[in-house]
């Protein structure tokens, strides 16, 4: 039982019960209404943001020895050019591959350090540049680069 002290109406105006100090059904039915979307909508756009900034067609992919830890946060993510708006909201993540290069540069000096910098070799995308990422799934050895599925029809032609 909660002490009469610390019982409070529910935000909404109803009566909270005697033996709990969560707000009632309506107002979890608002907040789940408005929480859920958002969560789905930020984890979706997370997703979105990951994926533009290492699966793009001319990634840089090594094994072993060949691998360099240079090359692959140069070459291997991309600087996602996103409007400043969305550089504000996403804390300059856009400069992905300065992130590769030094963890330790915090977000607001990101920006800062790609301009003092000249790396050839970075994969730049603007928002609408970006979608074509959306067709690299697979990861092709023999061309050394990121691929889409293959076509139906191009499977059933050459089996012809």
């Amino acid at each position: 039982m909660i002490p009469e002290a610390y019982r409070q109406p529910c935000p909404c105006g109803s009566p909270a019960a005697d033996n709990d100090l969560s707000p009632c059904s309506e107002c979890w039915a608002v907040f789940l209404a408005v929480h859920v979307p958002v969560v789905a909508i930020a984890g979706a756009l997370g997703v979105w943001l990951f994926y533009v900034q290492h699966c793009f067609e001319h990634a840089y992919w090594e094994r072993g020895k060949e691998w360099s830890a240079q090359r692959a946060a140069i070459e291997g993510s991309s600087f996602y050019d996103l409007p400043p708006v969305l550089r504000w909201i996403t804390c300059n993540i856009g400069y992905h591959h300065i992130h590769h290069l030094s963890a330790r540069i915090p977000n607001y000096h990101l920006r800062a350090a790609h301009e003092a910098l000249s790396l050839p070799g970075v994969r730049r995308f603007d928002l609408r540049g970006s979608l074509a990422c959306a067709r690299m799934k697979l990861w092709d050895e023999g061309l050394g680069r990121m691929v889409d599925f293959p076509r139906r029809a191009a499977q059933s032609s050459s089996r012809a």
